[in-house]
């Protein structure tokens, strides 16, 4: 967690600025060719741009990963993004928006999206 808090910072002080409207896998293709996206865990990615949501500022979040089990689902595919989720929340809470695009890979290999929203309060401690 300690990378993502201080790209978060990063991002923060002098980061790009995305609409918040962009498709997350355009996001993810700028960010490749800009080389800013970062490795998490094996196999999970995270790229990281200001932006405007809701009328306030904030930072968007795209992680990318490879999900076990079908792109309709299956139970270890829900504990990966449950454990992420959950110490995403625990690092920035509140996550003000969060959206999971599932999308498959032929071989039944499925991509998981994740976007998550978290808007920049002034009382903010990171």
């Amino acid at each position: 967690m300690n990378k993502i808090l201080q790209l978060f910072i990063q991002t923060r002080m002098n980061g790009k600025f995305i609409d918040f409207n962009v498709e997350a896998i355009d996001a993810i293709r700028k960010a490749e060719s800009d080389g800013f996206v970062h490795r998490f865990k094996k196999d999970i990615y995270i790229c990281m741009y200001k932006t405007k949501y809701k009328g306030s500022e904030a930072i968007i979040m795209f992680m990318t990963m490879k999900l076990p089990g079908t792109s309709i689902g299956s139970s270890d595919a829900s504990k990966i993004i449950m454990e992420i989720t959950s110490n995403m929340e625990k690092a920035f809470f509140p996550i003000d928006y969060m959206y999971l695009k599932r999308d498959s890979e032929g071989n039944n290999k499925t991509i998981g999206i994740l976007t998550m929203v978290k808007k920049i309060y002034e009382l903010d401690r990171i």
